[in-house]
């Protein structure tokens, strides 16, 4: 137990090559249940534009349904990023509310720190 794997014939690419899991060598497992996708086209994480550009219209949209009404989670859900860049975003905009309450406006309406 324990030891090398046991060389099969693979269901898929119909080799014989050391057995990974459900019938498949290590290369035909690693297709089918990790497939490759390129920067920018998946869902989150490393799949995730890293423009300045994509990272302001994410954080945007993040602020919008967090002024509406929408929970962290759901915000995050709807925008497209993981639950902790979430956590990330709400920190950043707590932190800019209140920064923004503490400042002042004098008879004017000029904004005063």
């Amino acid at each position: 137990m324990g030891g090398r794997p046991v060389n099969k014939l693979c269901i898929r690419c119909h080799r014989v090559r050391p057995h990974t899991a459900h019938g498949l060598c290590n290369s035909c497992y690693s297709t089918v249940h990790y497939p490759y996708e390129p920067t920018g086209t998946g869902s989150g994480g490393r799949g995730v534009e890293k423009s300045a550009a994509a990272l302001v219209g994410r954080l945007g949209d993040f602020h919008q349904y967090r002024r509406v009404g929408r929970t962290v989670v759901e915000a995050s859900r709807l925008v497209g990023i993981s639950s902790r860049t979430a956590w990330r975003y709400e920190a950043r905009r707590k932190a800019e509310i209140s920064t923004e309450s503490t400042s002042t406006t004098n008879d004017q309406g000029e904004t005063c720190d």
